[in-house]
């Protein structure tokens, strides 16, 4: 096998790369020391730009005309993003992997949902484009590379989601324990302002943070937000939609139940 790229699609970019020295998280540069021969790169990246996964009941863009593609799904935006990161990965590893695709160079794997899918093929489009017998038709300069998933709910390795007990258990705990208890006091005028306006039951900073989302988006998208979140919008929001990020890794043993196996 003359390389190995593992490619994931599904959260935050990151770059594993393996000389024949050193493990890095970061990206090597042409002019650094001499630090081996790259044998190996996993790279973990986010889906590309999307719509909002859900609405709210006073959205005043809660129409599916506004989301034309539909919620939570790629975007047009989405798409160049990852077909350009497509080429910027062919630039970054043209001397490990060939032009040409082979199933021996590259394994593809990403979350059962559409907008990571959808990435995926992107992308690929962007590092694959076809070159020689590999260009199959003329008329379109892409070729199909596989890309491999399983349902989300089997899924222990990116999407998390695989039933465990133990993990369930140990998140209750943390979401009933006097400091997220606490928190959740500290913000009980915020989560009750975004439920009066939005007409969102809003009680903990998970329910508040798909309200966020919904708004950040939408501003991304320069629609004019209504009036009242002008009051909590983006500041108390961010704050708070930010810390419900740290829940479902709060403790050492929901980092090492939800990780999983590492071998």
């Amino acid at each position: 096998m003359s390389a190995n790229f593992l490619f994931f699609i599904s959260f935050g970019m990151i770059l594993l790369e393996r000389t024949s020295r050193y493990f890095f998280v970061s990206c090597l540069t042409e002019d650094q020391a001499n630090l081996g021969s790259l044998v190996f790169v996993s790279a973990l990246y986010r889906h590309g730009d999307r719509t909002p996964v859900t609405s709210y009941p006073t959205d005043p863009y809660n129409n599916v005309s506004y989301w034309p593609v539909g919620w939570g799904q790629l975007t047009n935006i989405g798409k160049c993003q990852h077909y350009e990161l497509g080429q910027w990965l062919r630039q970054r590893y043209s001397k490990l992997i060939p032009e040409a695709y082979s199933p021996e160079d590259i394994y593809v794997r990403s979350t059962d949902v559409d907008r990571t899918l959808m990435s995926a093929a992107s992308n690929l489009a962007g590092l694959y484009p076809p070159e020689g017998d590999q260009k199959w038709n003329r008329n379109i300069d892409w070729q199909p590379i596989p890309i491999h998933t399983v349902p989300e709910k089997m899924d222990e390795i990116l999407a998390g989601k695989r039933p465990c007990a133990q993990y369930e258990a140990e998140l209750l705990r943390v979401k009933t324990s006097p400091e997220v208890r606490r928190y959740n006091e500290e913000h009980a005028d915020l989560y009750r302002y975004t439920s009066e306006q939005s007409g969102n039951k809003i009680h903990d900073a998970e329910s508040l943070e798909f309200l966020y989302n919904t708004l950040f988006i939408e501003e991304l998208y320069n629609f004019t937000l209504p009036n009242w979140t002008k009051k909590v919008f983006p500041e108390q929001m961010m704050s708070v939609a930010s810390y419900s990020f740290t829940i479902p890794a709060k403790t050492k043993l929901l980092q090492r139940l939800k990780i999983g196996l590492v071998s």
